[in-house]
């Protein structure tokens, strides 16, 4: 009984590793960059799918989203994308609110840090870049944003590191008084989405935000091809993207895969969090895209 037990247990062990060695193969072998002809229609059709759904994700309340979307128009010069846009602000931005500062980078807004303790703290790192507040500046979390060694509780999984490098982006734009901190940090984490990107397959939110980041920070050298090529054959057919990596269908429109953090069964359903991240970069593809090559 014991030995059948061990057997069983090896074969299981087994099968795992084989289907993770596939999983690693399938997402760093070699191929060609996509088209941009290709990347152009998956951009136009998830934009599609916003303009769409629009009276839906204009109640979506986080501000982030929509700055992706905003510099997805700027760079696309997109203008129902940034009517839209322009939309979201007017209807859900108070003006006195401190997300102003995520389209108006110069707003003169007053940052009261004990009306924010409830914010996450990536988002409290993320404003501190959009404002320069030396308010925020001299906040120990904030202070502690600028190490390394930040994200060092959950080196694969989290977002942490790709939050993270969003909050030095805005400190590098703004020229705040820790940029140098902040250009010394990008490295490092650079190395970090890299790395993450190469021992972590799995497909969704994630594993876009981290490739998104590359792009941004024009990292160009360390997106793979493979990586482009995965995400935009994991665009749904309405032209939205899904927060869930299919593996194999077992029938009903239902998949097996990976969700966030687990193991799970589900339909593809349209994600926002996911589409809006996509959007922005298959934009920055298009804008960069000879320097790709």
């Amino acid at each position: 009984m014991k030995l059948c037990l061990l057997r069983g247990t090896g074969l299981v062990v087994g099968f795992l590793l084989l289907v993770a060695c596939v999983l690693l193969y399938q997402n760093n072998r070699s191929v060609a960059l996509p088209d941009k002809a290709d990347i152009t229609s998956a951009y136009n059709k998830s934009v599609a799918w916003v303009i769409k759904n629009q009276a839906d994700l204009l109640q979506d309340s986080n501000t982030v989203l929509w700055k992706f979307l905003y510099e997805s128009a700027l760079i696309t010069k997109d203008p129902a994308l940034k009517k839209l846009v322009q939309r979201y602000i007017d209807e859900q931005i108070h003006p006195r609110s401190p997300w102003r500062y995520y389209f108006d980078p110069y707003a003169a807004i007053t940052i009261d840090p004990a009306t924010m303790e409830h914010f996450p703290d990536y988002n409290l790192f993320m404003l501190y870049g959009l404002s320069c507040s030396p308010v925020l500046e001299v906040l120990p979390l904030i202070q502690k944003q600028l190490n390394d060694g930040f994200c060092f509780w959950s080196p694969i999984m989290s977002p942490c590191t790709t939050h993270q490098l969003m909050g030095v982006k805005f400190i590098q734009k703004r020229r705040c008084g820790t940029v140098a901190a902040a250009n010394e940090l990008e490295v490092d984490l650079l190395e970090d989405i890299q790395r993450q990107l190469s021992i972590d397959p799995r497909m969704g939110d994630v594993y876009i935000q981290r490739t998104m980041m590359l792009m941004l920070s024009r990292a160009h050298d360390h997106v793979k091809p493979v990586w482009i090529q995965r995400i935009m054959e994991h665009q749904l057919a309405d032209g939205s993207w899904t927060n869930f990596g299919p593996l194999i269908a077992v029938g009903n429109d239902r998949f097996f895969g990976f969700s966030y953090w687990f193991l799970d069964i589900r339909e593809l359903k349209a994600n926002f969090h996911t589409t809006a991240q996509a959007i922005y970069l298959m934009a920055l593809l298009m804008e960069s895209y000879d320097g790709l090559n």
